[in-house]
């Protein structure tokens, strides 16, 4: 992870440039979780160009992901259902409204290259987000609280063990935004624009776990 005291290139992307040699610079840049793009060239001023058109690249995909596919619209169709090799998807069936203008609910399956479909939830919300390096996959599910009522909680499939870990923690609506180093970014209550939560799922506190059958 970069020092707090680099520069912000933009907003929660930080850039540090170093003389590694006579003449040659090593430009990084790299933003909470850890996403990070490394350029060692002749030309500072070029290296710092390229990695903050990587920065707002990545931040570019985010919104158009939100522009897309939201809590109240996403189907099958969406490519974000399919993990990174295409040898598993997210299947949902049934999808409506959970109350009048609510986001959608829904039964979601995991179907793997052989067509063979295991059921995650019969109330899971959308949409799923893969983990950017293995067939992992978190999905939002609903689920009815004394206090607060129907709110959602976070799984997590693992699709080479066939085991699946709900959390604790509830939220009111996640739209997910990133998957990578064991961390989860996602905004909670989207139409309200609350700010991204970072959520480490080695360290938050499970609910329950089973295998997915």
């Amino acid at each position: 992870m970069l020092p707090k005291n680099c520069k912000e290139i933009i907003d929660g992307w930080k850039i540090r440039t170093d003389e590694i040699s006579n003449g040659v610079y090593r430009i990084e840049v790299e933003d909470k979780i850890g996403r990070r793009c490394e350029v060692t060239t002749l030309d500072p001023d070029a290296g710092v160009e390229q990695c903050k058109q990587y920065a707002l690249n990545i931040e570019q995909q985010i919104k158009d992901r939100i522009a897309l596919f939201n809590p109240w619209n996403f189907s099958n169709k969406s490519p974000q259902n399919y993990s990174h090799d295409k040898s598993h998807r997210i299947v949902y069936h049934d999808l409506h409204e959970i109350g009048q203008g609510s986001p959608l609910t829904g039964k979601a399956y995991m179907v793997d290259d052989l067509d063979r479909t295991k059921l995650i939830n019969s109330h899971a919300a959308g949409l799923p987000i893969w983990d950017s390096s293995k067939n992992t996959v978190a999905i939002p599910i609903w689920t009815k609280t004394l206090l607060r009522g129907t709110v959602q909680r976070i799984a997590i499939i693992d699709s080479t063990n066939n085991e699946i870990r709900i959390f604790k923690k509830v939220f009111d609506v996640i739209q997910f935004l990133t998957f990578e180093n064991e961390t989860l970014t996602f905004i909670e209550d989207p139409l309200r624009k609350k700010k991204e939560i970072h959520f480490d799922i080695e360290i938050e506190k499970l609910h329950e776990t089973r295998i997915l059958v």
